[in-house]
């Protein structure tokens, strides 16, 4: 075991949204404001983070993208690999330490926010569609890229839309 053991306080709930890619974002609630980080660099890094939100409280309800396994076309295994794997390394984390998991496919939470993509959409066209919609929903944080889908569902995992 890495660091200090853990003591766990119960205290404010801790709502955590998170788009697990490499360059994706942990955004999270706490005393009422909202917090965003980009990826953490390594699995190590990750664990830190998520034993950070543990000590705080045992009130934590995290929201984890979870796309499919297929369709990915030109992505290489590799990045898919690492994907998952840090997919896996979040939720089980979570879940060893009592929070409510919840699994979210892109497609629910993009219907919930109202969005879909076109077939001839690029793939920059629809991020940028999805960052734009972010900047509107929160005009006081610094939208970008890799912030903008974690903004989006934790959006709607605050209003119970998830």
């Amino acid at each position: 075991m890495r660091g200090k053991p853990m003591a766990v306080a119960v205290a404010d709930p801790i709502l955590i949204a998170v788009d697990p890619g490499v360059s994706g974002a942990f955004v999270w609630s706490e005393s009422g404001r909202v917090h965003v980080v980009k990826m953490p660099p390594t699995a190590n890094d990750i664990a830190d983070l998520i034993r950070s939100f543990a000590i705080k409280s045992s009130l934590v309800e995290l929201h984890l993208e979870n796309p499919s396994k297929g369709g990915w076309g030109a992505v290489s295994s590799d990045t898919i690999g690492k994907l998952f794997e840090q997919i896996g390394g979040i939720r089980y984390s979570g879940l060893v330490v009592g929070w409510k998991v919840n699994l979210v496919a892109p497609q629910t939470w993009q219907a919930a926010i109202g969005l879909k993509r076109n077939r001839k959409e690029t793939r920059t066209d629809w991020k940028n569609r999805l960052k734009a919609k972010a900047e509107e929903l929160f005009p006081d944080h610094p939208v970008t890229l890799w912030n903008a889908d974690a903004l989006l569902l934790y959006h709607l995992a605050a209003r119970r839309l998830v």
